[in-house]
Formats: C-alpha cells, sequence, structure tokens
C-alpha cells in the first residue's frame, strides 16, 4: 500500500479533511488522518469515512494522551520516546483505524495497560508491514467478519497475519479470511483457523509431516499463542542485528 502517493489522491483526501475539520489539524493529525482515509479505501468503508474520520481523529487523540499517562509511570526501560513513537507509528494506527475504530483503540490500549509503552512499541513495528501489503485487505476481513470483539485475540489476528506476510504465507491468510466470511466465526474461531493454516504450512517448510496427526492433536497445542513465537524472534532478531 502506497500511503498519501498521487496527485489526485492526494488532492480528494485534503477535500474531505477540508470539510470535516475546515483546516483545523495539525501536519501530524493531518498525514494520521490521510493514512486512515486511505485504509477505509482498501477496507471497503469508503461510504462511512465523513464521520469515521472523525471518530478515528478523536481515539487517536485519545491513545496519545493514554500513552503520555502510562509512559510517566513505566519503569524507565518500558518508557518510550512519544515523539518518536508516533512519527513512526500513525500509519499503522491510522489503518488499523480504517478497519475498525473502537476495536484499534482498544487493542491498542490492551497492549499499553497490560505490557507497558515498549511492548506497545514492539507490536506496531512488527505489524508495520502487514499494512503495507496485499495482506492488510486479508487482515481486515478476517476482523471484520468475526462476530463478536475479543482484544487480545484481535491482537494475535494481527500478529499472525505480520507472520505470514514475513513468511510468505499469503496464500494462508487468503483462505482463512475467506473461511471466516463463509462461515462468520468468532474472533477465537478465526485465531484458530488462521493458527492452523500458519502451523501447518510452517511444518511443511521445515520438512514435518502432520497428515497423520488428528485435527483435534493440533488444536490442543495452544495455536492462539503460535503468534507470541514469531513476535519474540521478529524483536529478538531486531535487537540483535542479525539472526538469533
Amino acid at each position: 500500500m502506497v500511503v498519501c502517493d498521487g496527485q489526485g489522491i492526494w488532492s480528494a483526501v485534503q477535500d474531505i479533511l477540508e470539510g470535516a475539520f475546515e483546516g483545523r489539524l495539525s501536519d501530524e493529525e493531518n498525514r494520521f488522518c490521510c493514512s486512515y482515509i486511505l485504509g477505509t479505501t482498501q477496507c471497503n468503508r469508503v461510504e462511512s469515512v465523513g464521520n469515521g474520520v472523525k471518530t478515528a481523529l478523536d481515539n487517536y487523540r485519545t491513545a496519545k494522551q493514554a500513552l503520555e499517562r502510562v509512559n510517566q509511570g513505566a519503569e524507565e526501560n518500558k518508557r518510550v520516546d512519544t515523539t518518536a513513537f508516533w512519527r513512526q507509528h500513525y500509519i499503522t494506527y491510522g489503518l488499523l483505524m480504517a478497519i475498525d475504530e473502537e476495536y484499534a483503540l482498544q487493542i491498542f490500549r490492551n497492549i499499553l495497560n497490560s505490557s507497558g509503552p515498549k511492548r506497545l512499541d514492539e507490536f506496531l513495528t512488527y505489524i508495520y508491514p502487514l499494512t503495507r501489503s496485499i495482506i492488510y485487505g486479508y487482515t481486515a476481513g478476517i476482523l471484520a467478519n468475526t462476530k463478536d470483539r475479543n482484544y487480545a485475540f484481535g491482537e494475535r489476528i494481527l500478529e499472525l497475519s505480520a507472520a505470514c506476510n514475513e513468511l510468505n504465507f499469503r496464500r494462508e491468510l487468503q483462505e482463512a479470511a475467506k473461511e471466516v466470511k463463509e462461515r462468520h466465526q468468532t474472533i477465537k474461531d478465526a485465531v484458530d483457523i488462521l493458527g492452523q493454516k500458519l502451523f501447518r504450512r510452517f511444518a511443511k517448510k521445515l520438512g514435518i509431516t502432520l497428515e497423520n496427526l488428528p485435527a483435534n492433536s493440533i488444536q490442543n497445542w495452544h495455536l492462539p499463542y503460535l503468534s507470541k513465537l514469531f513476535v519474540g524472534r521478529k524483536t529478538i532478531y531486531s535487537k540483535k542485528g542479525g539472526g538469533i
């Protein structure tokens, strides 16, 4: 996905923002709203963008206040530079808002309050690549088509999707998105579906045969936590600056 690129797209986005806010936005808020509006085109939510962008901006401001508050009270090794944080993540957060404004804010709060600013920074850094590829549309479809909202499982869907992107397992994510849409699954079911597809493909890549294992035995391997394996691997890899 290319954000705010092309004179025609940029002009259209600016017209929407001018109509919604009459020019009363900071440069940072303008860029955030731009990423949100362009994200709605990928999520087929363009018809609601006028009111949605106002909700998204309110939630963005709420998220910034929450981060400042928690960051001030956090241990030093769990703090972040909040200015650098938003400079790095406003695109990712805008695109998450484009999927569902309230859902994105609650996932943000869930990670921030349970694990702290540093963990939130690592999470958004890890999922950033999926917002710039076709996988964003598949991920948005999974989250939009589940029949309930659970913020911890929503976080895992994003992590598993990012893992699919990292491993080039896009077909598995596409199949999971289709299955969730057709069956109207719960978010937990969606995590299980995507986790199993990722697990099977990853095992095959490692030369591990799973054909003789019953499906319920794979389900008992706590697949919802599979995403944490890939997030941990990525975090260690980036901190070491190379292989593990």
